[in-house]
């Protein structure tokens, strides 16, 4: 019959004193926290991007059936629609027509701080092409994470639509 070990005796384990389950925990915590923390941040800078997409999709609607002819109707469509979880003061964003899609840029350049700095709008007339841009800069929650991921600590999170504006006058 085997023996038991001190602490499988025990009911409690508030009386097992030989300390190795805290040493076992001290290897084991930090990478669970990271884990923790890396997971955590994926999930707000996904939930930022799927709202920051759904804004630019109902903003970029108002312009395609001609609701919104300036910069700030069109900003301000965009931030009714970002519920709070995006800030509104950080939405960096440009609106370019054309005749063709071809004609239109999708670069886009930035500064230090990863935001947009080509910012522009114009939604051209009734039949025209349209690119709509919204971007806002975030840094990661960990330090560390946004040196892999950002430029200079900062992630920008972007979001693109392509249409062809309704034959309004």
């Amino acid at each position: 019959m085997a023996t038991l070990g001190a602490c499988e005796r025990r009911a409690a384990f508030s009386e097992c004193r030989s300390g190795a389950t805290a040493v076992e925990f001290a290897f084991i915590a930090p990478i669970f926290i990271l884990i923790l923390v890396v997971w955590i941040d994926l999930g707000m800078t996904l939930l930022e991007q799927s709202v920051l997409d759904s804004a630019t999709l109902r903003a970029a609607r108002s312009v395609k059936i001609g609701a919104t002819t300036t910069s700030a109707a069109f900003k301000t469509t965009l931030c009714a629609y970002l519920y709070g979880v995006v800030p509104c003061a950080s939405i960096k964003y440009t609106v370019q027509s054309g005749t063709s899609f071809s004609a239109l840029s999708t670069t886009i350049t930035t500064d230090s701080a990863n935001a947009l700095t080509n910012m522009s709008f114009s939604i051209g007339s009734g039949g025209s092409d349209v690119l709509v841009q919204v971007g806002f800069t975030r840094t990661l929650f960990a330090p560390w994470l946004s040196s892999l991921f950002g430029k200079n600590g900062y992630l920008l999170i972007l979001s693109t639509v392509a249409f062809q504006n309704e034959p309004y006058s």
